[in-house]
């Protein structure tokens, strides 16, 4: 039966009401309905007091049901008289209930309302008083927004016209004002303030940024290391081809759930973009910076070592790399172990390339660190006059503003140009090379050739043919062993080419460089070059010169493998005419080996003499100003005798 119906049924005197009570005439006799203005006067009046009087009334043990609104003012402002009221619970009162002058009285199947589904649910706001005899909100009580348009007052003061109750019920649960006060009842009743709420959702807020930017920091550090790029063209979620760092967010999204909700969020704010990618890399660039320059301040000394190069904008960039040593110490604050560390500072532009303008920004990059150019001991230079320039060079620069700051050209590069020096300036040696770097040429630039070359090398694990580098001797001594040990397959490989060939073009290539491989001088030059004490010249000059009947035994014995005559090829020399008054005639070698010894192997090995001589001369330096340092130095030294 709906809760209208039951309300009329209730007007015959006599009958039983829905809610168990009996109809009693002469208890409704002269009851009337207050108005609004009486309802809360009386309420203002009942149950007024101090705080501390509230508190007591909530408590005191006798009242069966101390929450009730008539204990208490409409407007409390006491926030501990509010959670005593929560901790007490709703006031509900289950009867009997007094019946006003039509019969009507509540009925505590009000405190439930039935689903569409019939299950009840409970109204745990609805509150009845039996002081009052009124049924009223206690969340819009203690909680509801006086000045709110929608707040209804009668549900704070009370209410006794039961005449469609359970409609005014319906409407009330329904209003927006009511369910932001039951909000706040409930955030109460967990014993948690709005301020705590609010901190908490704060707080998780703040926690869930923070375990995203340490992810975001994670991928950009992996990436980062591993030198690779971060984008590509589309930089979207989702789509394909947006790059390793997208790519790299999504995989672990797959198994992160922090990152698998930011994803998955509808907000813009990712912390994903080109810009916030950009300034990851700046703050982590910059925190590595600071570690570096606070171990060189720690350091006593350092060394600077430069470069130049020009990047794909032709800007001209300087690199700057600093050495030091850090020496660790252990629990004990003893120390444990010397590390040497070259750390590089990052690029900058130069647009001033003399030797004044290298050393103004060098200056001003080491006084940006903090670095005083006093503790440098060393620097690091090529060999270019503006570098290392005796009387205005860099080098010269640095040493007038600190003595001790000795300059020593880069050893390999070093040792590179002393070879380069020994084959640029022979010129059959010159044109040995030449003949190398063709023969790569001719294969390399054909997949057929390449395959016949790779057919002929039957021997698994030896080296194939090599491109020439000329900053590099290690690439050049790499492509000469290859040649070396290769010899007899790359003429099978020309041979076939020049007689199978259908390209004319092709055919005389591969017949012009068989005959060059087919002269003794370049089988011998072969031997040389790719011997072991060449690669390391710097170590074996003197002994290289009494090495020569050797070399030319192995270089016979490699011409015997493809038939080869071993003998040098014997050239008319042209003779300079002589005049009646000259004294001397014309004393050229007219044997093809002993020009061959003389012009090539000796003038070869000469200028390497020469160039190491010169060229090492700083490192030669660096040695004798610390020689007291070797082992051996230091023994003689302490047994000398005391005096």
């Amino acid at each position: 039966m709906a809760a209208d119906d039951r309300d009329a049924c209730t007007a015959a005197a006599g009958e039983e009401d829905v809610s168990g009570c009996a109809v009693d005439s002469s208890s409704t006799e002269g009851e009337t309905i207050t108005g609004p203005e009486e309802e809360i006067r009386d309420s203002e009046n009942v149950g007024s007091g101090t705080s501390s009087d509230l508190e007591c009334a909530v408590d005191r043990p006798s009242d069966p049901y101390p929450s009730d609104r008539a204990n208490f003012p409409v407007d409390i402002s006491d926030s501990d008289v509010k959670r005593s009221i929560i901790k007490q619970g709703p006031c509900k009162y289950e009867g009997p209930y007094p019946r006003d002058a039509r019969g009507r009285c509540f009925s505590k199947e009000y405190y439930n309302r039935v689903s569409k589904k019939g299950t009840q649910i409970s109204r745990k706001w609805l509150c009845y008083s039996p002081k009052m005899d009124r049924v009223y909100c206690q969340c819009c009580w203690l909680f509801g927004d006086r000045t709110s348009v929608g707040h209804n007052l009668a549900w704070t003061t009370g209410i006794n016209d039961w005449q469609g109750l359970s409609r005014k019920i319906r409407e009330h649960e329904h209003a927006r004002c009511h369910l932001s006060a039951c909000v706040v009842y409930d955030t109460w009743q967990q014993n948690v303030t709005i301020d705590e709420r609010i901190s908490s959702d704060f707080k998780s807020e703040v926690s869930f940024w923070s375990d995203v930017l340490k992810r975001i920091a994670d991928v950009t550090l992996t990436l980062a290391s591993c030198n690779s790029a971060f984008r590509a063209h589309h930089e979207k979620l989702g789509e394909i081809n947006n790059g390793n760092f997208l790519a790299h967010i999504e995989l672990l999204a797959r198994y992160d759930p922090v990152l698998e909700k930011l994803i998955r969020s509808k907000s813009k704010i990712k912390y994903l973009s080109p810009k916030i990618q950009n300034e990851m890399i700046s703050i982590m660039a910059q925190t590595v910076l600071d570690e570096i320059v606070k171990e060189i301040h720690e350091a006593e000394f350092y060394s600077v070592i430069l470069d130049t190069t020009q990047d794909i904008s032709k800007v001209d960039q300087l690199s700057q790399v600093l050495r030091y040593v850090t020496i660790p110490k252990d629990d004990n604050d003893v120390p444990s172990d010397v590390q040497i560390h070259e750390s590089f500072m990052g690029f900058h532009s130069v647009h001033d390339q003399s030797a004044h303008g290298l050393e103004k920004i060098i200056l001003e990059l080491l006084e940006m660190k903090g670095i005083s150019v006093n503790k440098c001991r060393g620097q690091g230079y090529d060999g270019a006059a503006t570098m290392s320039g005796v009387y205005s060079g860099l080098q010269k620069r640095i040493s007038d503003r600190e003595p001790n700051a000795m300059y020593v050209h880069c050893a390999s590069h070093n040792l590179n140009l002393v070879l380069n020096d020994a084959c640029q300036n022979v010129a059959k040696v010159r044109a040995y090379y030449d003949t190398v770097e063709k023969l790569y040429d001719f294969f390399s630039a054909s997949i057929k050739r390449w395959e016949i070359l790779e057919v002929q090398f039957k021997v698994a694990g030896q080296p194939t043919l090599k491109r020439l580098c000329p900053t590099r001797w290690a690439s050049r001594n790499d492509a000469v062993r290859a040649l070396r040990f290769r010899y007899p397959g790359v003429m099978k490989a020309l041979t076939k080419i020049s007689l199978l060939s259908k390209k004319p073009k092709e055919r005389a290539e591969a017949t012009g460089l068989k005959a060059s491989m087919e002269n003794f001088e370049f089988v011998f030059q072969t031997v040389i070059q790719a011997s072991q004490y060449l690669s390391s010249a710097s170590d074996s000059l003197a002994s290289l010169r009494g090495e020569y009947d050797s070399l030319k035994e192995a270089a016979q014995d490699l011409a015997k493998l493809r038939g080869i005559s071993p003998v040098f090829p014997e050239k008319r020399n042209r003779r300079t005419k002589t005049y009646f008054d000259e004294l001397c005639e014309d004393e050229r070698l007219t044997n093809a080996e002993e020009n061959f010894k003389v012009s090539v192997f000796y003038a070869t090995l000469d200028i390497v003499v020469a160039q190491v001589g010169r060229r090492f001369e700083s490192m030669r330096e660096v040695a004798r100003r610390f020689g007291f340092l070797r082992p051996e130095e230091l023994i003689s030294k302490s047994d000398d005798p005391v005096i």
